[in-house]
């Protein structure tokens, strides 16, 4: 399964993946639970059948399988869903690595119900954080250290950094020894922070044999590094071959349309059968945090989304339905502390999408008892909202790019796209040349 432009995989929270389609809520309300199931190509709100799922919100040790309904009723011929192998959680420590057993153990479960799956990589952002300490311990006791030492000898990018990549070749020993034929596509993940270390970590891991690829770090906004891999890829005679790449971790607009480019142009030069996505949690956590999505900011200044506090609505428009409180409170007073959006200019251009659920229910609805505490059924229903926003805006942002309407479109993301058109119409023979000439342009947005 295919998509027209790069897809946005909603990384499916506890909260709204503990709702069972088939159950009821407790409370009198204008939609029922399996309204909520976006998989179902049936749902009476709106389908979208592609959705990432990680071994951080759903694996534990010796469970078999997801315990999410709208992940093991999903219809596998008309849904798509990405495990993530969790390697961020063991970075932040909500997930206990005891090496080799956590490994097979989270390979098993990404295989239960995986379309595409991501080996376990050990992340970068773990180093300055020291979370990466401990592991650097455990190898050395374990007989490790003299290697980690020679990794670091040879490419000089630190002892965190190669502990990290060390590990990471450790696991992929491992999940190419133990993994069941035919029951997922495997990605290889890239990380690294800068340009060398994406280098070094994806000349280490190329020949693993896993099917697609994962870029992970700044590979998400530093357009450089990812377009350098990409064409290490189609100079290695593997890019050809693949048939899923993913972007961890962001929800940008920007990066939305930019990677559609490098999708139309890797299917019209290389692989007319490859797919990019990227995921975010970003619509779940900001309902959980009371936060309501209301559009995005797309127009020649900046594209971002437009977000409120729900603390910060006056009480007076807690019963407009969520659509029409969009309206109402992008044409308020700027004093209305609209979180994630300041302007100044008379020709600011707020996209406010319609939602299926924002015609049905308004603030008021998301609250059981009191103005204070949303219950499980009101955070899932806002959550719902805010990933529709996301997909309708995402959905504007590459047609403004793609279609042309450069009036509509900042200057850094217009002047990123056309230097990727360019690369690969008339610089494939020697790509890395004129991506490093251009770097400083294609970086612009480099964590935006």
């Amino acid at each position: 399964m295919i998509a027209e432009h790069a897809v946005y995989l909603p990384a499916i929270s506890d909260t709204y993946g503990s709702i069972r389609p088939s159950s009821t809520f407790s409370r009198p309300l204008p939609i029922t639970p399996a309204d909520l199931n976006f998989l179902d190509p049936k749902c009476r709100l709106f389908h979208h059948p592609f959705a990432l799922f990680s071994a951080g919100r759903g694996w534990k040790p010796n469970r078999t399988g997801p315990k999410l309904d709208m992940i093991t009723s999903r219809d596998p011929d008309k849904t798509v869903v990405l495990a993530d192998s969790g390697g961020f959680q063991i970075q932040q420590g909500t997930i206990e690595f005891n090496g080799d057993e956590t490994t097979k153990s989270i390979l098993k479960w990404m295989e239960s119900f995986a379309d595409h799956a991501m080996i376990l990589d050990f992340p970068t952002g773990g180093i300055d954080k020291g979370t990466v300490d401990k592991h650097r311990l455990r190898l050395v006791l374990e007989g490790h250290g003299p290697a980690i030492d020679a990794l670091n000898s040879s490419n000089k990018l630190g002892i965190g950094f190669n502990t990290c990549l060390y590990q990471t070749q450790l696991n992929n020993q491992v999940i190419a020894a133990n993994r069941q034929t035919g029951a997922t596509r495997l990605l290889n993940v890239v990380q690294g922070r800068t340009e060398r270390e994406s280098k070094a970590w994806y000349e280490a891991v190329k020949g693993a044999g896993f099917e697609d690829w994962a870029f992970a770090g700044g590979h998400q906004s530093t357009f450089s590094m990812l377009l350098n891999r990409i064409f290490d890829l189609h100079h290695d005679g593997l890019l050809e071959d693949v048939r899923w790449i993913h972007v961890l971790g962001t929800s940008k607009p920007f990066a939305a349309a930019i990677l559609t480019t490098i999708q139309n142009c890797i299917r019209e030069y290389f692989n007319a059968h490859i797919q990019i996505s990227y995921d975010s949690a970003t619509p779940f956590l900001t309902a959980a945090n009371y936060t309501v999505n209301v559009g995005f900011q797309l127009d020649r200044y900046e594209w971002k989304a437009l977000q409120f506090k729900l603390s910060k609505v006056p009480q007076a428009m807690w019963d407009s339905p969520l659509n029409d409180l969009a309206e109402q409170l992008l044409g308020a007073p700027a004093s209305m502390s609209l979180e994630g959006a300041e302007w100044t200019f008379d020709d600011f251009q707020a996209f406010t999408p319609k939602t299926a659920i924002g015609k049905k229910i308004s603030i008021r609805d998301l609250f059981e008892a009191t103005d204070t505490n949303m219950d499980v059924a009101g955070t899932a229903m806002l959550m719902n909202h805010n990933i529709q926003v996301f997909l309708r805006g995402f959905a504007q942002a590459n047609n403004r790019l793609q279609e042309g309407h450069q009036q509509q479109v900042p200057d850094p993301v217009w002047n990123i796209d056309a230097l990727i058109r360019a690369l690969f119409k008339d610089h494939r023979s020697n790509p890395h040349k004129f991506i490093g000439e251009a770097a400083s342009y294609l970086d612009q947005l480099s964590h935006a």
